[in-house]
Protein backbone atom coordinates (compact mmCIF):
# COMPACT_ATOMS: atom_id res chain seq x y z
CA UNK A 1 0.00 0.00 0.00
CA UNK A 2 2.86 2.39 1.02
CA UNK A 3 4.68 2.11 -2.66
CA UNK A 4 5.23 5.55 -2.68
CA UNK A 5 6.11 6.19 0.56
CA UNK A 6 9.19 3.85 1.34
CA UNK A 7 11.30 5.78 -1.32
CA UNK A 8 13.62 7.58 1.25
CA UNK A 9 14.96 10.78 0.66
CA UNK A 10 16.02 10.64 -3.05
CA UNK A 11 12.34 11.42 -3.76
CA UNK A 12 13.12 15.13 -2.37
CA UNK A 13 15.45 15.65 -5.31
CA UNK A 14 12.28 16.26 -8.03
CA UNK A 15 14.44 15.12 -10.73
CA UNK A 16 11.71 13.81 -12.90
CA UNK A 17 12.01 13.61 -16.69
CA UNK A 18 8.63 14.81 -18.73
CA UNK A 19 8.27 10.82 -19.64
CA UNK A 20 8.41 10.06 -16.03
CA UNK A 21 5.92 12.11 -15.04
CA UNK A 22 3.59 10.74 -18.13
CA UNK A 23 4.50 7.00 -16.84
CA UNK A 24 2.11 5.67 -14.11
CA UNK A 25 2.58 2.90 -11.78
CA UNK A 26 0.33 0.72 -13.65
CA UNK A 27 1.75 1.23 -16.80
CA UNK A 28 5.03 0.55 -15.96
CA UNK A 29 3.54 -2.62 -14.69
CA UNK A 30 1.83 -3.70 -17.97
CA UNK A 31 4.66 -2.50 -20.69
CA UNK A 32 6.37 -5.57 -19.99
CA UNK A 33 3.24 -8.68 -19.89
CA UNK A 34 3.33 -9.87 -23.11
CA UNK A 35 0.41 -10.80 -25.06
CA UNK A 36 -0.39 -14.52 -24.23
CA UNK A 37 -0.34 -13.34 -20.27
CA UNK A 38 -2.72 -10.47 -20.49
CA UNK A 39 -4.75 -13.10 -22.42
CA UNK A 40 -5.31 -15.09 -19.03
CA UNK A 41 -5.75 -11.72 -16.95
CA UNK A 42 -9.46 -11.74 -16.47
CA UNK A 43 -11.90 -9.82 -18.17
CA UNK A 44 -13.01 -7.57 -15.87
CA UNK A 45 -9.51 -6.63 -14.33
CA UNK A 46 -8.65 -5.65 -18.25
CA UNK A 47 -10.99 -3.25 -17.99
CA UNK A 48 -10.17 -1.55 -14.78
CA UNK A 49 -7.03 -1.81 -15.30
CA UNK A 50 -6.00 -2.11 -19.34
CA UNK A 51 -2.27 -2.50 -20.39
CA UNK A 52 -0.93 -0.21 -22.67
CA UNK A 53 -1.53 -2.77 -25.77
CA UNK A 54 -5.75 -2.70 -24.72
CA UNK A 55 -5.18 0.92 -25.29
CA UNK A 56 -4.13 1.43 -28.25
CA UNK A 57 -6.47 -0.84 -29.69
CA UNK A 58 -9.06 1.12 -28.34
CA UNK A 59 -7.88 4.67 -29.57
CA UNK A 60 -6.67 3.34 -32.83
CA UNK A 61 -8.92 4.35 -34.83
CA UNK A 62 -11.84 7.36 -34.65
CA UNK A 63 -14.80 5.22 -34.02
CA UNK A 64 -13.14 3.37 -31.44
CA UNK A 65 -12.35 6.32 -29.72
CA UNK A 66 -15.42 7.96 -30.46
CA UNK A 67 -17.39 5.09 -28.83
CA UNK A 68 -15.35 4.67 -25.79
CA UNK A 69 -14.66 8.24 -25.05
CA UNK A 70 -18.26 10.03 -26.00
CA UNK A 71 -20.81 6.94 -26.61
CA UNK A 72 -20.16 4.23 -24.34
CA UNK A 73 -20.41 6.64 -20.68
CA UNK A 74 -23.71 8.31 -22.32
CA UNK A 75 -25.21 4.91 -23.09
CA UNK A 76 -24.55 3.83 -19.71
CA UNK A 77 -26.28 6.51 -17.83
CA UNK A 78 -28.90 6.44 -20.52
CA UNK A 79 -30.29 2.85 -19.39
CA UNK A 80 -29.69 3.87 -15.90
CA UNK A 81 -32.26 6.93 -15.83
CA UNK A 82 -34.40 4.90 -18.82
CA UNK A 83 -34.95 1.94 -15.98
CA UNK A 84 -39.31 2.86 -15.71
CA UNK A 85 -39.40 4.18 -12.01
CA UNK A 86 -42.25 2.60 -9.43
CA UNK A 87 -44.61 4.99 -8.21
CA UNK A 88 -46.33 3.99 -5.40
CA UNK A 89 -49.43 6.31 -6.30
CA UNK A 90 -49.46 4.65 -9.88
CA UNK A 91 -50.54 0.63 -10.45
CA UNK A 92 -48.92 -0.09 -13.58
CA UNK A 93 -45.02 -0.12 -14.27
CA UNK A 94 -44.35 1.18 -16.30
CA UNK A 95 -46.83 3.86 -15.46
CA UNK A 96 -49.94 4.34 -17.74
CA UNK A 97 -50.18 8.05 -17.72
CA UNK A 98 -53.42 8.32 -19.76
CA UNK A 99 -54.77 7.79 -16.45
CA UNK A 100 -52.88 10.70 -14.86
CA UNK A 101 -53.58 13.15 -18.14
CA UNK A 102 -56.96 14.35 -18.16
CA UNK A 103 -56.46 17.62 -20.26
CA UNK A 104 -53.89 18.61 -22.99
CA UNK A 105 -50.55 19.79 -22.49
CA UNK A 106 -51.34 22.75 -23.69
CA UNK A 107 -54.10 23.66 -21.64
CA UNK A 108 -51.96 22.71 -18.54
CA UNK A 109 -50.39 26.11 -16.66
CA UNK A 110 -47.01 26.41 -16.23
CA UNK A 111 -45.91 25.25 -12.32
CA UNK A 112 -42.03 26.91 -11.40
CA UNK A 113 -39.96 23.98 -10.44
CA UNK A 114 -39.92 25.66 -7.01
CA UNK A 115 -43.37 24.89 -6.09
CA UNK A 116 -42.39 21.64 -6.80
CA UNK A 117 -39.47 20.76 -5.15
CA UNK A 118 -40.92 22.46 -1.77
CA UNK A 119 -44.00 20.94 -1.88
CA UNK A 120 -44.59 17.22 0.38
CA UNK A 121 -48.43 17.26 0.68
CA UNK A 122 -50.31 15.59 -2.24
CA UNK A 123 -49.96 15.61 -6.47
CA UNK A 124 -52.60 17.88 -6.96
CA UNK A 125 -50.10 21.10 -7.93
CA UNK A 126 -48.19 18.36 -9.78
CA UNK A 127 -48.11 19.38 -13.96
CA UNK A 128 -50.80 16.81 -15.57
CA UNK A 129 -51.84 15.04 -12.26
CA UNK A 130 -49.34 12.78 -12.81
CA UNK A 131 -47.89 10.34 -10.52
CA UNK A 132 -45.31 11.93 -7.60
CA UNK A 133 -44.62 9.24 -5.39
CA UNK A 134 -41.26 7.30 -6.15
CA UNK A 135 -41.14 4.23 -4.56
CA UNK A 136 -38.04 4.60 -2.19
CA UNK A 137 -36.30 1.05 -2.34
CA UNK A 138 -36.16 1.12 -6.07
CA UNK A 139 -34.61 4.74 -5.75
CA UNK A 140 -32.17 4.14 -2.90
CA UNK A 141 -30.89 0.60 -4.52
CA UNK A 142 -30.94 1.11 -8.07
CA UNK A 143 -31.06 5.39 -9.10
CA UNK A 144 -28.87 6.60 -5.61
CA UNK A 145 -27.68 3.24 -5.45
CA UNK A 146 -25.49 3.06 -9.03
CA UNK A 147 -24.87 6.43 -8.52
CA UNK A 148 -23.01 5.78 -5.16
CA UNK A 149 -20.99 3.06 -6.50
CA UNK A 150 -19.61 4.91 -9.38
CA UNK A 151 -18.59 7.53 -7.09
CA UNK A 152 -16.59 5.50 -5.40
CA UNK A 153 -15.47 3.61 -8.53
CA UNK A 154 -13.96 7.30 -9.56
CA UNK A 155 -12.47 8.39 -6.44
CA UNK A 156 -10.46 4.68 -6.07
CA UNK A 157 -9.52 5.07 -10.02
CA UNK A 158 -8.12 8.88 -8.83
CA UNK A 159 -6.17 6.98 -6.52
CA UNK A 160 -4.94 4.36 -8.57
CA UNK A 161 -3.47 6.72 -10.96
CA UNK A 162 -1.97 8.10 -8.02
CA UNK A 163 -0.38 4.55 -7.43
CA UNK A 164 -1.90 4.29 -4.04
CA UNK A 165 -4.67 2.09 -2.50
CA UNK A 166 -6.99 4.22 0.04
CA UNK A 167 -8.34 0.86 1.34
CA UNK A 168 -6.92 -1.14 4.74
CA UNK A 169 -4.47 -3.95 3.70
CA UNK A 170 -6.91 -6.14 6.66
CA UNK A 171 -9.99 -5.73 4.91
CA UNK A 172 -8.97 -5.60 1.62
CA UNK A 173 -10.78 -3.72 -1.71
CA UNK A 174 -13.89 -5.53 -2.42
CA UNK A 175 -14.95 -5.84 1.66
CA UNK A 176 -13.90 -1.99 1.94
CA UNK A 177 -15.69 -0.84 -1.18
CA UNK A 178 -18.96 -3.00 -0.12
CA UNK A 179 -18.72 -1.78 3.49
CA UNK A 180 -18.30 1.94 2.69
CA UNK A 181 -21.16 1.82 0.31
CA UNK A 182 -23.41 0.36 2.26
CA UNK A 183 -22.69 2.70 5.16
CA UNK A 184 -24.17 5.42 2.91
CA UNK A 185 -26.96 3.32 1.96
CA UNK A 186 -27.55 2.74 5.62
CA UNK A 187 -27.46 6.64 6.46
CA UNK A 188 -29.76 7.14 4.02
CA UNK A 189 -32.56 4.41 5.27
CA UNK A 190 -31.93 6.09 8.91
CA UNK A 191 -32.42 9.71 7.44
CA UNK A 192 -35.58 8.98 5.03
CA UNK A 193 -37.40 7.55 7.68
CA UNK A 194 -36.61 9.85 10.43
CA UNK A 195 -36.36 12.89 8.87
CA UNK A 196 -37.73 14.98 5.81
CA UNK A 197 -34.36 15.26 4.09
CA UNK A 198 -34.61 12.14 1.44
CA UNK A 199 -36.82 14.58 -0.89
CA UNK A 200 -34.08 17.01 -1.32
CA UNK A 201 -31.51 16.37 -4.01
CA UNK A 202 -29.05 18.41 -2.16
CA UNK A 203 -29.20 15.75 0.57
CA UNK A 204 -27.99 12.94 -1.45
CA UNK A 205 -25.10 14.57 -3.32
CA UNK A 206 -23.88 15.39 0.20
CA UNK A 207 -24.33 11.92 1.22
CA UNK A 208 -22.64 11.46 -1.93
CA UNK A 209 -19.65 13.52 -0.87
CA UNK A 210 -19.35 11.67 2.31
CA UNK A 211 -19.17 8.69 0.64
CA UNK A 212 -16.34 9.31 -1.43
CA UNK A 213 -14.34 11.73 1.48
CA UNK A 214 -14.27 8.05 3.00
CA UNK A 215 -11.59 6.84 1.15
CA UNK A 216 -9.79 10.23 1.46
CA UNK A 217 -9.91 9.43 4.98
CA UNK A 218 -9.06 6.27 5.45
CA UNK A 219 -5.97 6.51 3.25
CA UNK A 220 -4.95 9.55 5.63
CA UNK A 221 -5.49 7.93 8.49
CA UNK A 222 -3.35 4.68 7.21
CA UNK A 223 -0.64 6.68 5.95
CA UNK A 224 -0.30 8.86 9.03
CA UNK A 225 -0.20 5.69 11.01
CA UNK A 226 2.26 3.88 9.01
CA UNK A 227 4.75 7.40 9.27
CA UNK A 228 4.16 8.09 13.01
CA UNK A 229 4.99 4.34 13.55
CA UNK A 230 8.26 5.05 11.59
CA UNK A 231 9.00 8.07 12.80
CA UNK A 232 8.87 6.20 16.50
CA UNK A 233 11.24 4.12 15.17
CA UNK A 234 13.21 6.44 14.43
CA UNK A 235 13.49 8.45 17.36
CA UNK A 236 14.07 4.92 19.63
CA UNK A 237 17.12 4.31 17.00
CA UNK A 238 18.29 7.71 17.67
CA UNK A 239 17.77 7.94 21.33
CA UNK A 240 19.13 4.45 21.35
CA UNK A 241 22.16 5.45 19.47
CA UNK A 242 23.00 9.01 20.93
CA UNK A 243 22.97 7.29 24.69
CA UNK A 244 25.84 4.67 22.81
CA UNK A 245 28.25 7.54 21.26
CA UNK A 246 27.21 10.85 23.50
CA UNK A 247 25.06 12.57 25.54
CA UNK A 248 25.56 15.77 23.64
CA UNK A 249 24.01 13.85 20.25
CA UNK A 250 21.69 16.13 18.16
CA UNK A 251 22.09 14.49 15.15
CA UNK A 252 18.74 12.84 15.27
CA UNK A 253 16.80 15.84 15.85
CA UNK A 254 16.43 16.54 11.95
CA UNK A 255 15.20 13.18 11.37
CA UNK A 256 12.37 13.42 13.69
CA UNK A 257 11.32 16.84 12.23
CA UNK A 258 11.50 16.13 8.54
CA UNK A 259 8.77 15.81 6.46
CA UNK A 260 9.41 13.12 3.36
CA UNK A 261 7.97 14.86 0.10
CA UNK A 262 6.01 11.91 -0.39
CA UNK A 263 4.04 12.53 2.77
CA UNK A 264 3.69 16.36 1.56
CA UNK A 265 2.37 14.86 -2.15
CA UNK A 266 0.11 12.79 -0.40
CA UNK A 267 -1.24 15.62 1.49
CA UNK A 268 -1.53 17.80 -1.29
CA UNK A 269 -3.31 15.02 -3.31
CA UNK A 270 -5.82 14.84 -0.49
CA UNK A 271 -6.45 18.98 -1.02
CA UNK A 272 -7.00 18.29 -4.83
CA UNK A 273 -9.58 15.85 -4.16
CA UNK A 274 -11.18 17.65 -1.51
CA UNK A 275 -11.90 20.59 -3.84
CA UNK A 276 -13.27 18.37 -6.17
CA UNK A 277 -15.65 17.37 -4.31
CA UNK A 278 -16.38 20.82 -3.28
CA UNK A 279 -17.21 21.24 -7.01
CA UNK A 280 -19.57 18.77 -6.60
CA UNK A 281 -21.84 20.43 -3.93
CA UNK A 282 -21.02 23.63 -5.26
CA UNK A 283 -22.72 22.21 -8.68
CA UNK A 284 -25.58 20.89 -7.31
CA UNK A 285 -26.32 24.21 -5.19
CA UNK A 286 -26.01 26.17 -8.03
CA UNK A 287 -28.16 23.76 -10.01
CA UNK A 288 -31.07 24.01 -7.06
CA UNK A 289 -30.82 27.57 -6.78
CA UNK A 290 -31.22 28.37 -10.46
CA UNK A 291 -34.03 26.19 -10.87
CA UNK A 292 -35.67 27.71 -7.81
CA UNK A 293 -36.12 30.58 -9.81
CA UNK A 294 -37.37 30.03 -12.96
CA UNK A 295 -38.27 31.38 -15.32
CA UNK A 296 -34.89 33.50 -16.30
CA UNK A 297 -33.95 36.97 -18.88
CA UNK A 298 -31.46 36.38 -20.89
CA UNK A 299 -29.16 38.65 -18.65
CA UNK A 300 -29.84 36.03 -16.12
CA UNK A 301 -29.23 33.37 -18.32
CA UNK A 302 -26.05 34.62 -19.23
CA UNK A 303 -24.81 35.78 -15.51
CA UNK A 304 -25.78 32.41 -14.75
CA UNK A 305 -23.19 30.57 -17.47
CA UNK A 306 -20.21 32.71 -16.71
CA UNK A 307 -20.54 33.13 -12.85
CA UNK A 308 -20.02 29.30 -13.23
CA UNK A 309 -17.29 28.93 -16.08
CA UNK A 310 -15.56 31.67 -13.82
CA UNK A 311 -15.82 29.46 -10.68
CA UNK A 312 -15.10 26.13 -11.86
CA UNK A 313 -11.81 28.37 -13.86
CA UNK A 314 -10.78 29.31 -10.62
CA UNK A 315 -11.44 25.38 -9.40
CA UNK A 316 -9.38 24.21 -12.09
CA UNK A 317 -6.81 26.96 -11.95
CA UNK A 318 -6.01 26.26 -7.92
CA UNK A 319 -5.81 22.45 -8.57
CA UNK A 320 -3.80 22.38 -12.36
CA UNK A 321 -1.19 24.30 -9.92
CA UNK A 322 -1.28 22.00 -6.83
CA UNK A 323 -0.89 18.82 -9.34
CA UNK A 324 2.06 20.15 -11.50
CA UNK A 325 3.78 21.88 -8.83
CA UNK A 326 3.36 20.03 -5.42
CA UNK A 327 2.52 16.62 -6.87
CA UNK A 328 3.95 16.41 -10.28
CA UNK A 329 1.58 14.12 -11.98
CA UNK A 330 0.51 14.87 -16.06
CA UNK A 331 -1.84 12.28 -15.80
CA UNK A 332 -3.71 13.18 -12.28
CA UNK A 333 -3.30 17.06 -13.85
CA UNK A 334 -5.31 15.64 -17.20
CA UNK A 335 -8.06 13.76 -15.24
CA UNK A 336 -8.57 16.75 -13.02
CA UNK A 337 -8.93 19.16 -16.08
CA UNK A 338 -11.36 16.86 -17.78
CA UNK A 339 -13.66 16.56 -14.39
CA UNK A 340 -13.76 20.48 -14.18
CA UNK A 341 -14.51 20.86 -18.04
CA UNK A 342 -17.10 18.18 -17.77
CA UNK A 343 -18.89 19.82 -14.31
CA UNK A 344 -19.07 23.33 -16.24
CA UNK A 345 -20.72 21.91 -19.68
CA UNK A 346 -23.00 19.36 -18.54
CA UNK A 347 -24.41 22.36 -16.11
CA UNK A 348 -24.35 24.62 -19.45
CA UNK A 349 -26.12 22.44 -21.50
CA UNK A 350 -29.03 21.51 -19.30
CA UNK A 351 -29.66 25.05 -19.09
CA UNK A 352 -30.88 25.09 -22.36
CA UNK A 353 -34.31 23.32 -21.46
CA UNK A 354 -34.83 26.63 -19.55
CA UNK A 355 -34.06 29.25 -22.34
CA UNK A 356 -36.86 31.56 -23.76
CA UNK A 357 -36.06 31.99 -27.37
CA UNK A 358 -33.42 31.33 -30.38
CA UNK A 359 -31.94 34.80 -29.10
CA UNK A 360 -30.91 33.18 -25.55
CA UNK A 361 -29.27 30.37 -27.57
CA UNK A 362 -27.23 32.83 -29.68
CA UNK A 363 -25.87 35.06 -26.78
CA UNK A 364 -24.80 32.05 -24.73
CA UNK A 365 -23.35 30.25 -27.42
CA UNK A 366 -21.55 33.37 -29.44
CA UNK A 367 -18.66 33.94 -26.07
CA UNK A 368 -18.17 30.17 -26.11
CA UNK A 369 -17.79 30.00 -30.35
CA UNK A 370 -15.22 33.50 -30.29
CA UNK A 371 -13.44 31.72 -27.25
CA UNK A 372 -12.24 28.38 -29.04
CA UNK A 373 -11.67 30.04 -32.61
CA UNK A 374 -9.67 32.76 -30.91
CA UNK A 375 -8.23 32.00 -27.51
CA UNK A 376 -6.86 28.85 -28.47
CA UNK A 377 -5.02 29.74 -31.60
CA UNK A 378 -3.79 33.13 -29.78
CA UNK A 379 -2.33 31.06 -26.87
CA UNK A 380 -0.88 28.52 -28.32
CA UNK A 381 1.56 30.41 -30.43
CA UNK A 382 5.32 30.60 -29.53
CA UNK A 383 4.85 34.51 -29.19
CA UNK A 384 2.45 33.94 -25.90
CA UNK A 385 4.97 31.46 -24.82
CA UNK A 386 7.56 34.11 -24.78
CA UNK A 387 5.55 36.58 -23.02
CA UNK A 388 4.25 34.34 -20.12
CA UNK A 389 8.07 33.50 -19.74
CA UNK A 390 9.26 36.71 -19.40
CA UNK A 391 5.99 38.09 -17.19
CA UNK A 392 5.23 34.80 -14.89
CA UNK A 393 8.92 32.95 -15.74
CA UNK A 394 7.37 29.47 -16.31
CA UNK A 395 10.26 26.96 -17.00
CA UNK A 396 8.08 25.18 -19.41
CA UNK A 397 9.82 24.60 -22.94
CA UNK A 398 7.62 25.47 -25.89
CA UNK A 399 7.24 21.90 -26.76
CA UNK A 400 5.54 21.16 -23.11
CA UNK A 401 3.85 24.36 -23.25
CA UNK A 402 2.43 23.31 -26.68
CA UNK A 403 1.02 20.22 -25.49
CA UNK A 404 -0.38 21.39 -22.27
CA UNK A 405 -2.32 23.69 -24.49
CA UNK A 406 -3.32 21.42 -26.87
CA UNK A 407 -4.09 18.70 -24.02
CA UNK A 408 -7.06 21.35 -22.81
CA UNK A 409 -8.31 21.53 -26.04
CA UNK A 410 -8.44 17.96 -26.44
CA UNK A 411 -10.04 17.78 -23.01
CA UNK A 412 -12.50 20.58 -23.67
CA UNK A 413 -14.18 18.78 -26.67
CA UNK A 414 -14.18 15.89 -24.87
CA UNK A 415 -16.31 17.56 -22.72
CA UNK A 416 -18.46 19.26 -24.97
CA UNK A 417 -19.14 16.32 -27.18
CA UNK A 418 -20.45 13.77 -24.45
CA UNK A 419 -22.43 16.43 -22.15
CA UNK A 420 -24.07 17.29 -25.68
CA UNK A 421 -25.28 13.53 -26.88
CA UNK A 422 -25.97 12.72 -23.28
CA UNK A 423 -28.17 15.83 -23.13
CA UNK A 424 -29.90 15.61 -26.78
CA UNK A 425 -30.62 12.11 -25.63
CA UNK A 426 -32.19 12.05 -22.21
CA UNK A 427 -34.18 15.68 -23.05
CA UNK A 428 -36.24 12.93 -25.58
CA UNK A 429 -36.34 9.99 -23.39
CA UNK A 430 -37.48 11.70 -20.16
CA UNK A 431 -39.92 14.21 -21.87
CA UNK A 432 -41.54 11.19 -23.55
CA UNK A 433 -40.35 7.98 -21.64
CA UNK A 434 -41.79 6.41 -18.77
CA UNK A 435 -39.82 8.35 -16.01
CA UNK A 436 -40.91 12.23 -17.27
CA UNK A 437 -43.07 12.48 -14.26
CA UNK A 438 -39.89 12.12 -12.19
CA UNK A 439 -38.58 14.84 -14.31
CA UNK A 440 -41.00 17.59 -14.60
CA UNK A 441 -37.87 19.99 -15.89
CA UNK A 442 -38.26 18.47 -18.57
CA UNK A 443 -41.71 18.99 -19.53
CA UNK A 444 -42.47 21.31 -22.16
CA UNK A 445 -45.56 22.39 -24.08
CA UNK A 446 -46.39 22.13 -27.90
CA UNK A 447 -46.42 26.13 -28.12
CA UNK A 448 -44.52 29.10 -26.92
CA UNK A 449 -46.68 31.28 -24.26
CA UNK A 450 -46.06 33.62 -21.56
CA UNK A 451 -47.24 30.90 -19.01
CA UNK A 452 -45.01 28.23 -20.47
CA UNK A 453 -42.05 29.57 -22.95
CA UNK A 454 -40.75 26.35 -23.84
CA UNK A 455 -41.01 23.41 -26.17
CA UNK A 456 -39.14 20.34 -27.26
CA UNK A 457 -38.79 21.26 -30.45
CA UNK A 458 -36.98 24.31 -29.99
CA UNK A 459 -34.71 22.71 -27.42
CA UNK A 460 -33.92 20.02 -29.24
CA UNK A 461 -33.14 21.90 -32.75
CA UNK A 462 -31.44 24.59 -31.17
CA UNK A 463 -28.96 22.51 -29.14
CA UNK A 464 -27.98 20.76 -32.30
CA UNK A 465 -27.42 24.20 -34.19
CA UNK A 466 -25.39 24.85 -31.13
CA UNK A 467 -23.97 21.77 -30.95
CA UNK A 468 -23.25 21.95 -35.26
CA UNK A 469 -21.32 25.57 -34.17
CA UNK A 470 -19.24 23.65 -31.34
CA UNK A 471 -18.16 21.09 -34.04
CA UNK A 472 -17.25 23.85 -37.04
CA UNK A 473 -15.24 26.06 -34.07
CA UNK A 474 -13.11 22.66 -33.05
CA UNK A 475 -12.30 22.12 -36.74
CA UNK A 476 -11.49 25.21 -37.41
CA UNK A 477 -9.12 25.38 -34.45
CA UNK A 478 -7.66 21.93 -34.86
CA UNK A 479 -6.88 22.99 -38.71
CA UNK A 480 -4.98 26.14 -36.90
CA UNK A 481 -3.05 23.70 -34.79
CA UNK A 482 -2.18 21.76 -37.51
CA UNK A 483 -1.32 24.47 -40.32
CA UNK A 484 0.55 26.63 -38.43
CA UNK A 485 1.88 25.11 -35.07
CA UNK A 486 2.40 21.26 -36.71
CA UNK A 487 0.54 20.03 -33.61
CA UNK A 488 -2.12 17.35 -33.54
CA UNK A 489 -4.45 16.91 -30.33
CA UNK A 490 -5.76 13.86 -31.19
CA UNK A 491 -2.48 12.18 -31.95
CA UNK A 492 -1.04 14.02 -28.37
CA UNK A 493 -3.69 12.97 -26.72
CA UNK A 494 -3.43 8.60 -28.32
CA UNK A 495 0.27 9.02 -26.47
CA UNK A 496 -0.59 10.00 -23.37
CA UNK A 497 -3.53 7.16 -23.01
CA UNK A 498 -0.69 4.47 -24.02
CA UNK A 499 1.57 6.29 -21.33
CA UNK A 500 -0.88 6.19 -18.73
CA UNK A 501 -3.54 3.06 -19.79
CA UNK A 502 -5.59 3.90 -16.56
CA UNK A 503 -6.49 7.36 -17.37
CA UNK A 504 -8.99 6.19 -20.22
CA UNK A 505 -10.68 4.19 -17.54
CA UNK A 506 -10.78 7.40 -15.46
CA UNK A 507 -11.75 9.02 -17.97
CA UNK A 508 -15.02 6.72 -18.58
CA UNK A 509 -15.63 7.33 -15.06
CA UNK A 510 -15.42 10.86 -14.68
CA UNK A 511 -18.35 11.13 -17.49
CA UNK A 512 -20.91 8.61 -15.87
CA UNK A 513 -20.58 10.20 -12.49
CA UNK A 514 -21.07 13.75 -13.89
CA UNK A 515 -23.90 12.81 -16.43
CA UNK A 516 -25.26 11.27 -13.74
CA UNK A 517 -25.20 13.98 -10.60
CA UNK A 518 -26.89 16.58 -12.82
CA UNK A 519 -29.98 13.77 -13.83
CA UNK A 520 -29.61 13.26 -9.71
CA UNK A 521 -30.17 17.08 -9.29
CA UNK A 522 -32.98 17.78 -11.59
CA UNK A 523 -35.09 14.64 -10.74
CA UNK A 524 -38.30 15.33 -8.41
CA UNK A 525 -37.96 13.56 -4.88
CA UNK A 526 -41.16 12.76 -3.01
CA UNK A 527 -41.66 9.69 -1.23
CA UNK A 528 -44.69 7.54 0.28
Amino acid sequence: MYHQFQQGNSEDAWNYTTEELWRSVSASRHSFLDVASNERTPLLSQIITPSSHQVTRWTESFWKRAFVLNILPVLIVLVWCSIPIPFDDCESLPCDYENYTPTSINNVRWISLSNIITSSNNTSIQPHHQPALINFWFFLFWYYGVYNAVALFLITKMFSIYALNWWPKLLGAKLTFLLYWSTTQGIAIVACYFTTLGKYTLSWVILTFFTMSLPVISAFANIHSNRMNRRQSAIYFASDSAKKFSPFTRSHEHTLWHVPASYRRFLWFCVVLLIALFALIGGEAYAYFFLSSLPHTSLDAVLYVYSWVGAIYVMDTITDYIINRRICSHPLATVFKLYFFMIYFIFYRNLFARLRSVDQFAIVQLGSFLWVCLYYPLVIAPHTHQLWVRLFGITLTYEEYRDKIGRSFYLRNLAENTTMLGFLCWVNILHFGPNRAAYPYFYFNDRVSEESPYTHQMTFIAAVIIWSSELTSAYITRWTFKRYFHHSVTEQAIKEFTHCPEMIIAFVFIMIHVLQNILLALIKLDFA
